[in-house]
């Protein structure tokens, strides 16, 4: 979601006569904090896929640091409105991860709505949890089916990452170098 997010935020900068070479010019700190937790995420997938880990006490850790991490990033660059709201995004995300024990509940009939097979979905289950009747916070997790260009299920949380992320960017795109 956040590649399409990103990819329609530097069309969207182009209509508006933005330049991809300006983001060279917004200054944000602690960058590693955006990503060594998508780095970690990735292997951490990757991971469980691979069945070498499985969601424990280990990855509800790792993902308490993360977001740790990302929190830490929304707090140093709390200037930036876009920043804080995908800093929103990210603490949604955050506390229905870590409410459920390091798992992000996700809706089996979201799921079907968006064209994803069953035997995918029970395959691909590691950091996921079907939302049962023990899902704290439910409606924060990945309920809202999409079918654009890839088949996907997001959250609310996901909305506001990726709504920071394109008001960031195009936002970027759209400022001028200083002459000093």
């Amino acid at each position: 979601m956040f590649i399409q997010a990103l990819i329609f935020a530097v069309l969207l900068g182009y209509i508006l006569k933005g330049k991809l070479r300006n983001l060279e010019y917004v200054k944000i700190k602690g960058v590693y904090c955006i990503i060594l937790p998508f780095l970690f995420q990735s292997i951490m997938n990757l991971l469980v896929r691979l069945g070498y880990i499985h969601a424990s006490l280990i990855t509800l850790i790792i993902d308490i640091l993360l977001y740790v991490l990302l929190l830490y990033f929304t707090f140093i660059n709390r200037k930036d409105p876009f920043i804080l709201i995908m800093g929103f995004g990210f603490l949604l995300n955050g506390i229905v991860i870590i409410i459920n024990g390091g798992v992000m509940p996700v809706s089996y009939q979201s799921y079907l709505m968006a064209g994803i097979p069953s035997h995918v979905i029970v395959r691909s289950i590691g950091l996921y949890k079907l939302i049962d009747e023990t899902t704290r916070l439910w409606f924060l997790g990945d309920i809202f089916p999409l079918k654009f260009i890839i088949k996907y299920v997001f959250s609310i949380g996901d909305v506001f990452i990726a709504l920071g992320l394109v008001l960031f960017t195009v936002n970027g795109m759209k400022k001028v170098k200083k002459i000093q």
